[in-house]
């Protein structure tokens, strides 16, 4: 077979030995040269009518003449591993089945594979492999079992500065076998940076107020957790559930005192309904942190207690949302300062600790002066006793004594021996200097507490904030690795870090909102960095960011979404499958205009599970997206993914976007204006797509040779 694109390049299968016939693509109408306005061929008869059934058999709205992608075109995403040794072997075997186009896809989960083990000799058979097939090697993939993440997180352990660099230093590895290999082009990275939850997302809400677009799980609205971080150790130190609640203190306001429209004598702010109010009558700033602890509890004169309110999670949502209302200035400036539902409720339980530890110094503290003084009256005492003169009557030493010190704690001790008197002041010394120490100790380390927790909650911050902020600085660091490899080595396609859409439960990065903020994230650090470190004009610093850092599109992730989709009651199955399918090309248009796509892989699937099948094999709208950003210009690779139908890899894709196929003696079908392809010929017999009822010439069993029942063969 000659495989033949619009570009006239020819692609001959390894078995040909020559080509002869008419396999030119001139013979082809719509294919080289012949006017498609001229009727060719008995069975097509009017060109108009078969431009028509054309365009409604294809359907991809394009130039009925072109194919969506040609087979130089299309490529595929092989691996290294168990069964199929090393690219050496497995770059030549897909080149067997017509692969134009290939990703190398690393492998680190078994000894003798990954970048590791590839001698120079090895590398230079790769390349030269691809160059004496005339094949493009046009990515790597970084090894799945050891990169998850940029982020740096652990299941075991939350995140780490060490777990990070490790992955890191495994893109740059792929970095630089795709410089030794591919020579440009994309090293792709999965994504799923830390879990998330998927309802209270802008994007998994749905139009109207309790409605949703998309659930992790059926009772997720309910039953979600979030996380926090310690932002000093990466550490995850806490969860949020919904289905917690928490009490504070009601403390009084503007409303409770009747002061609504007055004004602040010292800061001039006129009193609102709900604005704290300190026991001065004084407003309290709620963007100062130190003046919260002014706030003045109400009393509960019935219950004797003070009055308490419960808290649940629709109060953080709503104290988030005010928050950043009142501070959205600051956060223009500074993103990280926006607060979430679940940093609001770690700090109000944060803030009752501190309150509990201050409230216990005050107590304590209350009572050190006053031991202080007993303690020193007692020892004046004591030496105003010892200097009585030795000759004075007992009783008189002891009724001087408490004339001159009257000391509240001194006992009325009985009349008669000396060393009773001093033994009982001294021991009562000792019991006043223990209730001092007991109480600076105390009250000190309930100070000490106070301001502990005072510091920690500066650091406890949402596990999206300080995750988001680690993948972007990793992303930032490999792009710029890709930059200078790209640089020295002179290469004239740029090697980019490219992220891609992995599996929804994954975590961050797998929704398309999602991928679109973590390449527009990376590229601002990548920037920042050029510009700050490397004296970069800010213009270029973009386009080099730009350059470095591309999303890949995996068509048939990007359907998993569709077990998390969110069904509309009475909803059909049909209805069901037309919403989703409009969703979805709604976020590859989303992609195609923020202009980050630079990667596409194309596998399909039915939604629900990871099927890697073919494009067309499954009823994703596969086949409609690569034709829309081919339409809008993308100009990167196209690999097909589709392994679960490995022997039809290449077959079913170059069919399902209507590549042309030629024989070595012409055209199967010449009188079609579109040629043949391969929906015309897989499983076709003579040009037709149906087996035969008789057999001749060659074909046919000698004649010495007969059925069972006699019966004669034609």
């Amino acid at each position: 077979m000659i495989f033949n694109d619009s570009s006239g390049y020819d692609y001959g299968n390894a078995l040909d030995r020559e080509y002869s016939g008419n396999s030119s693509p001139e013979f082809v109408s719509g294919y080289g040269g012949t006017d498609l306005s001229q009727p060719i061929g008995e069975p097509w008869g009017d060109t108009a009518l078969a431009k028509m059934e054309v365009k409604a058999e294809f359907g991809h709205g394009a130039n009925p003449s072109e194919p969506i992608l040609t087979t130089k075109q299309l490529g595929q995403t092989i691996s290294e591993g168990r069964g199929l040794g090393t690219f050496v072997e497995s770059l030549p075997a897909a080149i067997r089945t017509g692969a134009n186009v290939v990703e190398l896809s690393l492998n680190s989960g078994e000894f003798g594979t990954g970048p590791d083990y590839y001698t120079k000799e090895k590398l230079q058979e790769i390349r030269d492999i691809a160059r004496a097939n005339q094949i493009e090697l046009a990515s790597v993939h970084t090894p799945v079992q050891v990169v998850g993440n940029m982020s740096g997180f652990d299941h075991r352990s939350g995140f780490s500065d060490e777990t990070r660099h490790i992955q890191l230093n495994e893109v740059r590895k792929a970095i630089q076998f795709n410089a030794e290999t591919a020579q440009g082009g994309a090293v792709v990275i999965h994504t799923g940076e830390f879990q998330r939850t998927m309802f209270d997302k802008p994007w998994g809400k749905g139009i109207r107020e309790g409605e949703y677009q998309f659930k992790a799980y059926e009772e997720e609205p309910e039953r979600f957790v979030a996380y926090i971080v310690d932002d000093r150790t990466g550490q995850i130190i806490n969860t949020v559930k919904k289905t917690q609640v928490v009490y504070e203190p009601v403390y009084q306001t503007a409303k409770d005192l009747n002061m609504i429209g007055q004004r602040d004598a010292k800061t001039g702010h006129v009193f609102q309904e709900e604005d704290l109010v300190g026991v001065d009558k004084q407003w309290i700033n709620p963007k100062k942190i130190d003046q919260l602890f002014e706030r003045v509890p109400i009393w509960d004169t019935e219950k004797t207690q003070f009055k308490v309110k419960k808290l649940e999670w629709d109060e953080f949502m709503s104290r988030a949302e005010k928050w950043n209302r009142t501070h959205a200035d600051e956060i223009a400036r500074d993103p990280t300062l926006r607060k979430l539902p679940e940093e609001m409720f770690i700090q109000t339980q944060m803030e009752n600790r501190e309150l509990q530890a201050r409230g216990s110094s005050l107590f304590h503290g209350k009572y050190y002066e006053m031991h202080r003084e007993e303690r020193d009256a007692l020892k004046e005492a004591l030496d105003y006793y010892e200097n009585l003169d030795k000759h004075l009557p007992e009783d008189q030493k002891w009724q001087m004594l408490r004339t001159h010190y009257p000391v509240r704690h001194l006992p009325d001790m009985v009349k008669g021996k000396e060393e009773d008197v001093r033994s009982i002041l001294k021991r009562e010394i000792k019991r006043q200097t223990d209730e001092m120490r007991y109480t600076h100790e105390a009250t000190a380390a309930a100070d000490a507490q106070a301001a502990q927790t005072r510091e920690d909650m500066a650091h406890m911050i949402g596990v999206e904030k300080y995750a988001k902020e680690q993948s972007a600085k990793s992303y930032a660091e490999a792009a710029i690795y890709a930059y200078d490899m790209t640089k020295s080595k002179g290469f004239q396609k740029a090697i980019f870090v490219s992220p891609e859409n992995i599996f929804p439960e994954h975590g961050y990065g797998s929704h398309p909102e999602e991928l679109r903020d973590m390449v527009y994230d990376s590229r601002k650090k990548m920037v920042q960095h050029l510009i700050h470190e490397r004296g970069f004009q800010e213009d270029k610093a973009k386009k080099i960011a730009e350059q470095h850092i591309k999303a890949t599109l995996d068509t048939e992730h990007l359907g998993l979404w569709k077990k998390h989709y969110v069904r509309n009651e009475g909803e059909t199955e049909d209805e069901f499958e037309k919403r989703f399918n409009g969703w979805y090309m709604d976020q590859v248009k989303m992609l195609d205009k923020a202009g980050i796509i630079g990667h596409i892989h194309i596998a399909d699937g039915f939604g629900y599970g990871h099927a890697n099948l073919p494009p067309g094999a499954g009823n994703l709208p596969v086949v409609e997206a690569v034709n829309y950003l081919k339409s809008k210009g993308y100009q990167g690779a196209f690999l097909s993914e589709g392994y679960g139908d490995a022997p039809r890899i290449l077959t079913q894709a170059w069919k399902a976007f209507g590549s042309p196929i030629y024989s070595a003696i012409g055209p199967i079908r010449p009188a079609a204006p579109l040629g043949t392809r391969f929906n015309d010929v897989q499983y076709g017999y003579f040009g037709r797509n149906f087996p035969p009822n008789y057999i001749f010439g060659a074909y046919s069993p000698s004649n010495e040779w007969t059925l069972w029942s006699q019966t004669p063969m034609e």
